[in-house]
């Protein structure tokens, strides 16, 4: 993959949403959990669940 500006460097990973799983002693699935950084949280203006500084050569920071 090419290495754009605002492209994450080849081999990144990011964490662009998040799941949680809620299980209770005997294993069963209480409750389950699915944020999307980019649409549960637009105010955050994340783009692929990061924050993306073109300024900085593509300079890429998590959110949290």
């Amino acid at each position: 993959m090419a290495n754009h500006k605002n492209s994450p460097p080849d081999g990144s990973l990011y964490l662009g949403s998040l799941k949680a799983t809620v299980l209770d002693s005997s294993l069963n699935i209480v409750a389950t959990e699915l944020l999307r950084f980019d649409s549960d949280l637009p105010h955050y203006k994340t783009q692929d669940g990061v924050y993306r500084n073109s300024s900085d050569d593509g300079r890429i920071v998590s959110p949290t």
